[in-house]
């Protein structure tokens, strides 16, 4: 095990308006500093899919190949990796992605795998596998520990999902708030006091860029970041959701009441927020006669001018007068077929 890291924490933690500052270090690179609301980086870890973080890990596998053979300097190397890491914001725009990252490299330039990161069962298979292959640099040996790698980060993403849904989803069976149940299975439950405990070793420190002093927490490992951060989100009440398209559980950075998280699901082209919107405006208008008539007209006008039917001012004009006469029937002024006819009439008409 590397000197440099034997007995450095992973990360420092602390909290301010909110918002959770993590600083992550590795011998090999300044420190990073990561920024999020509380509770973000934690549901955002649980998405990652193994297809975004196998290539991650490719990517920066090729390029330690080539600089390498280019040339075998540790500090060249090093400086590869982090620019390939950086341009694609691999770095500071999550704790959990930051930290695979740089202990992925870690494992790159030093043939061995951070013991920080090294929790769950995974854990013993990667680490066996390491001592039997620790003098072989061969591509596909690497590609093996990528493989592994990854079956190490998806066994926490599945124990963070399942203790998040336990933790913030059982109002209805037991009666308790999110912290209250913690607390109820930090001291009943062995098995998740085994992950899950709240203890944290605090101290007083300096931030880099300042003079003001922070309660910083001490984050020795992967585990304590994810349990800091989970503790965090339930002592401030942060709000979690289920989005309404995809499922998955979010922290609104928006309106606490949005019914849809900014992440693209599997097989969507568009994010959860934007297919969202799209729904609920259609609902809308199919449970309003007024905007259903207005969208009819303002479709068959749209294609005419889209055919060259109809010129670009032209459609304008009405549309400004049709979105007037809306608000005209809406209010009253003017009576639904009314307003109807007017559509059927400047819409329906041929030229």
């Amino acid at each position: 095990m590397s000197e440099l890291i034997k007995d450095r924490p992973l990360a420092y933690g602390f909290i301010e308006d909110g918002n959770l500052h993590s600083l992550i270090k590795w011998p090999f690179t300044e420190e990073a500093s990561v920024f999020q609301p509380v509770g973000k980086s934690l549901v955002d870890f649980i998405r990652f899919d193994r297809d975004f973080m196998q290539s991650v890990f490719e990517i920066l596998l090729v390029r330690y190949m080539q600089a390498r053979e280019h040339k075998d300097d540790y500090n060249f190397i090093a400086a590869v990796l982090l620019e390939v890491a950086n341009q694609n914001r691999l770095i500071g725009t999550n704790n959990y992605l930051t930290v695979y990252v740089l202990s992925y490299i870690h494992l790159l330039l030093e043939g061995e795998v951070d013991p920080r990161i090294l929790v769950g069962e995974k854990a013993d298979v990667l680490t066996k596998y390491i001592q039997s292959n620790l003098q072989d640099d061969a591509f596909f040996t690497k590609q093996e520990l990528t493989g592994l790698y990854m079956d190490l980060i998806e066994e926490w993403q599945l124990n963070v999902e399942s203790t998040l849904s336990l933790v913030l989803e059982q109002r209805e069976i037991d009666g308790l708030t999110p912290i209250q149940r913690y607390y109820e299975l930090e001291q009943t439950d062995e098995e998740f006091r085994k992950y899950w405990h709240s203890d944290f070793v605090m101290k007083l420190g300096k931030k880099a860029d300042g003079y003001d002093v922070q309660h910083f927490a001490v984050l020795e490992n992967i585990d304590d970041m994810l349990r800091f951060e989970l503790v965090q989100t339930l002592v401030q009440g942060i709000g979690f959701k289920r989005c309404k398209n995809c499922g998955m559980l979010f922290v609104p950075s928006g309106r606490s009441d949005t019914l849809y998280c900014d992440f693209v699901a599997d097989g969507e082209e568009y994010s959860c927020r934007k297919i969202g919107a799209n729904r609920q405006a259609k609902e809308k208008v199919a449970k309003d006669p007024v905007l259903q008539e207005h969208r009819r007209a303002y479709q068959r006008l749209n294609k005419r001018k889209e055919f060259g039917y109809m010129e670009e001012a032209e459609f304008k004009a009405w549309a400004k007068e049709a979105a007037l006469r809306r608000k005209q029937c809406k209010e009253g002024i003017i009576t639904f077929d009314e307003y109807k006819a007017w559509l059927d009439k400047t819409s329906l008409q041929k030229k």
